[in-house]
């Protein structure tokens, strides 16, 4: 008699970590891992990783996820990640430059150039093209030896199947092909397009060796985190939101409606979606390593400390308003600003005003949101940042109650119904995404009346020259 259980992996290879967990067909996790990866900055608005140890980490989270599933039958694996974050590699997949992350800014120097030569381009345009014509002015000897072009969830997919890939998807969002031919790109550097809703290829003898995943496992290469995220937090109707805290925050709500703002296509038919992505999370890592450094204590601990310090504050901190920055360089741009600190306030204050600035943020996007049309109805937090402390701050500052499903990796969760969906194991995305649970309800606690703080909040954003 065969015992064993259905379940499908989904892999998210973020800025901060690559993360996987499996889960049965009905949702339920079953187990995760996770392997930390290092974000480089060199330059002030250059952001870089090592394709080696994005390598390494993704097999590493593989083998220790495939050891505690030993008695489970794994029918796919779904693969998401940060995108767009661009791997060059040479004709044979080895890397020749460093990862060029979502959060790099250097293609914007380009921007007038880029205008000049392809008129209005979009997110693609501007990351991978923009950041692949860089390479061809600044770095001509790594261009001439580019032999594959990769963002880094299709790399996991080739590192895994063999076969190279782009996203569909792309293509029919923006103009890729006339892209490629102005910047003389050949079609082979990016591989076949595919769609998320077909299989890659499967898993190799050398990938099963090297992450105990059975040979011959379909593999699919989902669509971004960006999408990912809200399809595995259950966002599958008009208004409803996803707010993904992360190295970079995804707000983000399900609309037909919207007008005048930027909306991309969804996963499920019917539907776009409006995101805006502060870099909250970037600046919440920068604060917790910092907090780690000056204490002297590993970094995992920090993130409880510095949560620890901004519990301690009174609402309100003390005053003092913290500000986001933005990852667009520029001589009106910065990066973090804190206002009226005065000797009275401490650490615990300034902690504490960033939870609040990341709350006050949220609503600040819902009412942008919903002056073009797009309609909240429903809050869903998930990622890291959906701790207890901080999604109670949102429901208070927002005044809503605010969700968390049972598996707050929403990225590996989506990526992994993705797969489901693409080997027929759920009859539509739809379907797939409704075995989507939520496990906390947040409801406004109106111990603090948060309204003109939040205003005070909007004036010091004005003053400072943040728009959305």
């Amino acid at each position: 008699m065969n015992t064993e259980k259905s379940c499908l992996i989904g892999v998210d290879i973020g800025t901060s970590s690559v993360k996987a967990i499996a889960v049965d067909l009905g949702g339920n996790q079953l187990a995760s891992a996770k392997t930390p990866l290092t974000l480089y900055s060199p330059a002030r608005h250059n952001y870089l990783q090592d394709a080696t140890e994005i390598r390494n980490a993704l097999f590493q989270t593989l083998r220790m996820l495939t050891e505690r599933i030993v008695s489970c039958k794994i029918n796919a694996i779904g693969i998401t990640g940060q995108s767009i974050s661009l791997i060059i590699t040479d004709n044979e997949g080895r890397p020749i430059y460093p990862v060029i992350n979502h959060l790099d800014a250097r293609a914007a120097t380009l921007l007038d150039y880029l205008s000049s030569k392809f008129g209005s381009i979009g997110y693609f345009g501007m990351k991978f093209i923009g950041n692949l014509a860089w390479i061809k002015m600044f770095e001509p000897n790594i261009w001439d030896r580019i032999g594959m072009v990769f963002d880094v969830r299709e790399y996991a997919g080739y590192l895994l199947t063999g076969k190279q890939s782009i996203d569909e998807l792309w293509y029919q969002v923006e103009d890729v092909e006339r892209y490629l031919q102005e910047l003389g790109v050949p079609s082979r550097w990016l591989g076949q397009p595919i769609s998320f809703t077909e299989v890659l290829g499967y898993v190799t003898e050398t990938a099963h060796r090297e992450t105990g995943l059975p040979a011959g496992t379909p593999v699919v290469v989902a669509p971004g985190d960006a999408l990912a995220s809200p399809f595995g937090s259950g966002v599958i109707r008009e208004g409803n939101m996803a707010d993904i805290s992360g190295v970079t925050e995804i707000m983000t709500v399900a609309t037909t409606s919207a007008q005048g703002i930027i909306a991309y296509p969804y996963l499920l038919g019917g539907l776009k979606l409006v995101q805006f992505s502060p870099p909250i999370g970037l600046i919440h890592q920068w604060l917790v390593r910092t907090t780690a450094k000056i204490l002297g204590i590993e970094l995992e601990r920090a993130y409880t400390v510095f949560e620890e310090m901004a519990k301690k504050s009174e609402s309100g901190s003390g005053g003092v308003i913290f500000l986001p920055g933005s990852f667009r360089p520029g001589p009106k741009k910065f990066n973090i600003a804190l206002t009226d600190i005065t000797y009275f306030n401490d650490i615990k204050h300034i902690a504490r005003a960033f939870y609040e600035c990341s709350a006050f943020e949220l609503r600040r996007t819902i009412e942008v949101f919903e002056k073009f049309g797009c309609k909240v109805s429903r809050i869903i937090a998930s990622g890291g940042g959906a701790t207890p402390f901080w999604c109670q701050l949102k429901a208070d500052v927002l005044g809503r109650a605010v969700e968390v499903p049972a598996v707050t990796e929403t990225g590996c969760l989506g990526a992994a119904l993705v797969a489901g969906y693409a080997v027929g194991l759920y009859p539509s995305l739809k379907e797939a995404a409704s075995v989507v649970r939520i496990a906390k309800m947040y409801e406004p606690s109106k111990t603090y009346d948060y309204e003109e703080r939040y205003h005070q909040y909007l004036e010091a954003r004005e003053k400072y020259g943040q728009f959305l």
